[in-house]
């Protein structure tokens, strides 16, 4: 390499403004990762650009990091030379087009950017940045079409000078240009010389002893993490003004004197295909954010959102990853914003989050990401970023609540791609295997609302019921202690958790095989979902008690027993020798009615209060939902009737006065639609205090279709909501109001048995008017 000044077709120097010390700026508190990364953002945005143009460009862009340390005399050794891993130069090339001699000033020139439209460079800082890592950095070029190589040198010594500090605000500060000969044409090269301490270490990921940690933060290893889409995808070239779209791949390799790496693509996250009550993975797409609402919808940033559940916890694999323009800023991390007391609440693997996957995909120009300096995080100070965590939140915290307790390990491990190959057409009929998109272009700027969501409301309640989750647990839970086993009894989709749990997790020698017909009807029977303890339903623990009792008298029901369901033998004749019993000596009961039995003697006293079960002859085999509730009759608002279009007050006569009609076209609630994946899914929940905007509504209003406009502007719902998901959501606030004001009563009762034994007077400097707590609540 010659260092000297060539006259022909080289500037003598390049100049850049203002003060040098302001560069300083750029680097301060950024990691040497966050530094080296800038610079091949820079390299990712030049390539775009140059294809943007027309300009020729590499199909392929690749970038190389190499380290090289410092030899110096053993001083042990004359003859012998060691390495300085301690200091050294930093050599960062790539073959993104070059930049022409008269145009080097671009490396260094405040403000510069050669970033596309949605670039990943930031304000042009890139490769300025790099004098926080080193004293001395050469920026060479050789751009594409050039027969001559340029380069020139920043002393970061200098910039730190008092005399440079000096400099008047119009002075300009110098370098001079030499010539290079060994570079490759349309290549750049920048050397960082004269490292700061530490600064390869750091980069290794070398802890206080000397060990590397390849999973370390802001350490080379995690570079497939940062630009895991470039890996796996390439670079995207499109824009308005170009019609032919394409892609440029990208290889990323960095090395040292003892290893050579190629930086590879993470392994992809596996999804759960779960098919109950809308837990299947969905993606909402275009939601529009800004920190302002006041923008424009088309100019406003777009965020792709994707939730969902992983088959088994990998705290590795879980948490949030966001990317910007294609650029990770974070991945698959647990320990941020959204997992904390102000959104969704602390990330617990014991709780089963390590299931929990989310991805957030924001595009949108460089200048208006909520990404932090150092494009690690999130940008708390952005008022978007406020938003786009909160709509996170709601879009993820059905899939949160999804614990080991109410959703057991062998039920996801169930949906897995691995697990479901096993199975035939019927069953991938009946599972979609793919990530539902839910389009939200048109939602409001930063208040999209999820009008499907998980799960299923639940008339009074304030969480989400799940049916279909808890239909095949209760099926498998009493199938298991019943010691029976028919894979046929179940709905297609719930097979495989069916019979994964029996081939995985049961743990008995033997069951018996039977026909779904031969199987107790499951709404006969109390069994409940969450307890661990096997013992706590109550059949079982009937069952356990007869056989003591036919052990005690010698006495054994048998397979000819007239009235004797055949599903009770096998646990009866298991308790019944555990018991003592022996069948083949034992009289046979020749006839017996379990039901009648159980309404004496069963240990629970709710069976023997009442009635549990109905006819079963009559009663069919049951799908897995539960009927549904009736609504409340003291409606906040007239319901419409989607026959005539015309309103009708909710105490009129009607087939089910205390539901909601439903016209015979219309479908029923609890029918699925594999189609749009909404199995179980319902509207989302509403806040309570929105209810109050319904209860001086008048009773005469326009059209019906007015009418539902007025109440999606009131509620602040998206304008494709329909009728129902309206009226729904109205209902979902009634129910809510009323479970506030309940507990508001009960409260005040509570207050006042307290106050009968402890006189609030003597505790309270201002005791509270219970009187004046009752009159407000007989307002209300």
């Amino acid at each position: 390499m010659s260092e000297s000044p060539e006259p022909a077709g080289l500037p003598e120097s390049v100049q850049y403004q203002p003060l040098p010390n302001i560069y300083q700026a750029f680097a301060a508190g950024a990691s040497p990762y966050a530094i080296v990364t800038e610079t091949i953002d820079n390299s990712i945005d030049f390539v775009r650009r140059q294809a943007l143009d027309g300009a020729k460009h590499p199909e392929t862009l690749e970038v190389k990091i190499q380290y090289e340390p410092v030899s110096e005399p053993d001083s042990t050794n004359e003859d012998a030379i060691i390495e300085n891993s301690g200091s050294g130069r930093l050599i960062i090339v790539d073959n993104a087009g070059g930049v022409p001699p008269t145009e080097l000033s671009r490396f260094f020139q405040l403000g510069h950017t050669d970033a596309p439209p949605e670039g990943i460079g930031r304000f042009g800082v890139g490769a300025k940045r790099l004098i926080g890592i080193g004293d001395r950095i050469k920026y060479e070029s050789h751009a594409t079409g050039y027969e001559v190589a340029a380069g020139f040198e920043i002393d970061a010594r200098d910039l730190k000078s008092t005399d440079n500090n000096e400099i008047e605000n119009d002075d300009v500060y110098k370098s001079d240009v030499y010539r290079v000969d060994d570079l490759e044409e349309g290549h750049t090269r920048i050397i960082v010389e004269d490292l700061n301490e530490n600064v390869w270490s750091n980069l290794l990921g070398r802890g206080e002893k000397g060990e590397i940690d390849q999973g370390a933060d802001n350490s080379l290893w995690r570079l497939g993490e940062t630009y895991e889409h470039f890996l796996r995808n390439g670079i995207h070239i499109a824009a308005p003004t170009i019609t032919d779209e394409g892609t440029i791949d990208f290889e990323l390799r960095w090395a040292d004197s003892e290893r050579a790496v190629t930086v590879n693509v993470p392994d992809s996250i596996r999804l759960a295909w779960l098919p109950f009550d809308g837990l299947h993975p969905r993606r909402y797409e275009e939601l529009p954010f800004a920190n302002s609402a006041e923008i424009e919808l088309e100019n406003a940033l777009r965020a792709n959102i994707t939730v969902a559940l992983m088959p088994s916890s990998n705290p590795l694999d879980a948490g949030l990853t966001v990317t910007m323009n294609n650029r990770n800023v974070m991945f698959r991390d647990t320990d941020n914003d959204l997992f904390s007391t102000r959104y969704l609440g602390k990330f617990r693997e014991s709780q089963g989050h390590g299931r929990l996957h989310c991805t957030i995909e924001l595009q949108g120009p460089a200048e208006n990401m909520p990404w932090s300096d150092t494009k690690d995080s999130l940008d708390g100070t952005q008022e978007v970023t406020n938003h786009l965590l909160n709509v996170t939140e709601n879009a993820l915290g059905e899939y949160r609540r999804q614990t080991y307790e109410n959703l057991p390990k062998w039920v996801l491990a169930a949906y897995s791609d691995e697990a479901l190959e096993a199975f035939d057409d019927e069953i991938h009929e009946d599972i979609p295997e793919s990530v539902e998109k839910i389009d939200k272009s048109k939602s409001k700027i930063n208040s999209p609302r999820f009008n499907k969501k998980p799960g299923t409301s639940a008339s009074g309640k304030y969480y989400r019921a799940y049916p279909e989750r808890d239909g095949v647990i209760k099926c498998v839970r009493l199938h298991s202690e019943l010691r029976i086993r028919s894979d046929a009894f179940v709905p297609v989709k719930s097979r495989p958790a069916y019979q994964r749990y029996f081939e995985k997790e049961h743990d008995h020698d033997t069951l018996t095989d039977l026909s779904p017909n031969e199987c107790p009807n499951l709404k006969r029977f109390e069994v409940p979902v969450y307890a661990d303890d096997p013992n706590d339903i109550p059949l079982v623990d009937d069952i356990t008690e007869l056989a003591l009792r036919h052990a005690t008298e010698e006495r054994v029901l048998t397979d000819e027993t007239e009235g004797v369901p055949i599903w009770l033998l096998p646990r009866y004749l298991e308790e019944f020798e555990q018991q003592g019993g022996e069948p083949d000596t034992a009289t046979a009961i020749d006839e017996f009615d379990l039901e009648d039995w159980r309404a004496k003697y069963s240990t629970s006293e709710e069976v023997r209060r009442g009635p549990e079960f109905s006819d079963p002859e009559s009663e069919p085999r049951p799908e897995w939902r539960e009927s549904t509730e009736s609504q409340p009759t003291d409606q906040l608002i007239e319901l419409p009737d989607e026959t005539t279009g015309s309103r009708r007050a909710p105490d009129e006569e009607d087939e089910s006065p205390n539901v909601r009609p439903r016209s015979k076209a219309q479908k029923p609630r609890d029918q699925s639609d594999r189609t749009n994946f909404q199995e179980g899914a319902t509207d989302t929940d509403v806040q309570t205090s929105e209810a109050g905007a319904f209860e001086n509504e008048p009773r005469s209003r326009g059209t019906n279709t007015e009418y539902i406009e007025e109440l999606r502007t009131a509620l602040d719902m998206d304008n494709d909501v329909s009728m129902e998901s309206v009226v729904d959501t109205v209902q979902n606030l009634q129910n809510e109001r009323k479970r506030l004001q309940n507990e508001r009563e009960q409260l005040i009762n509570y207050l006042r048995e307290l106050d009968e034994i402890v006189n609030f007077t003597t505790v309270f400097e201002e005791p509270p008017d219970l009187d004046a707590f009752q009159e407000n609540e007989s307002k209300h």
